[in-house]
C-alpha cells in the first residue's frame, strides 16, 4: 500500500469519506505540482481528534441558513416592489405628466449645455491656432441685436456656443415648484 493510500485512509477515518472525496475533486483541478507538494509534507501532525459532527449535518445546516437568507432577500425585494408600485399608483396623472415634462426639459438643457460647451471649446481652439477667415453677420431676435464684422471662425463658434448654452437653459426652477 502506497503512502498516498495510507494518508487517504487516515483522512477518511478523521473527516469522513464525503469530505475526502470533495477535497480530491478540488485537488484534481489544481496542477500536479501542488498535489505533490501537499503529499510530500514531512512531519505532518496526524493525531486524531474528536469529530465535531457529521458532514451531512453540517451541509444540512448550511442549506437551511442559505434558504433562510434567500427567503429574507425575496421578502425584502417584494416589499420594495410593493412600495414602488404603491407610490406610482398613488401619484396622479398630472403629477406623472409634470414629472416627465421636467425630466425632459432638464435632458434638453443638458444636451444644450454639452453642445454649447463643445462649440465654445471648438471656437477657442480655432482662435488659439490662428485659423484665418472672416465672417460677418447681423441678427435681430426678440429685440436683441448682434453685429459681428470680419470675425474669425473661432469667434463665430464661440458666440454660437454661448447662444446654445443661453437658449437651452431650463425654464422651470425647482424653487418655483410647490408640492
Amino acid at each position: 500500500m502506497s503512502d498516498f493510500d495510507q494518508l487517504r485512509k487516515q483522512a477518511e477515518q478523521l473527516f469522513g469519506r464525503d469530505t475526502v472525496e470533495r477535497i480530491e475533486r478540488k485537488l484534481k483541478d489544481s496542477s500536479e505540482d501542488k498535489v505533490s507538494q501537499l503529499i510530500d509534507i514531512e512531519g505532518a501532525d496526524m493525531r486524531s481528534r474528536e469529530p465535531r459532527g457529521s458532514f451531512q449535518e453540517h451541509t444540512r445546516r448550511e442549506k437551511q441558513l442559505d434558504e433562510a437568507q434567500a427567503r429574507e432577500e425575496r421578502d425584502r425585494d417584494e416589499a420594495r416592489q410593493k412600495a414602488v408600485l404603491t407610490a406610482t399608483m398613488q401619484q396622479s396623472a398630472t403629477e406623472r405628466l409634470l414629472s416627465q415634462a421636467i425630466q425632459g426639459e432638464y435632458r434638453y438643457a443638458m444636451l444644450g449645455l454639452i453642445l454649447g460647451l463643445a462649440t465654445i471649446l471648438g471656437g477657442v481652439i480655432l482662435s488659439l491656432h490662428g485659423i484665418a477667415g472672416s465672417t460677418s453677420w447681423t441678427a435681430k431676435l426678440f429685440g436683441l441685436e448682434s453685429h459681428l464684422n470680419d470675425a474669425a471662425p473661432g469667434v463665430v463658434l464661440f458666440v454660437v456656443g454661448i447662444f446654445f448654452v443661453w437658449s437651452t437653459r431650463p425654464r422651470v426652477k425647482m424653487r418655483d415648484l410647490q408640492g
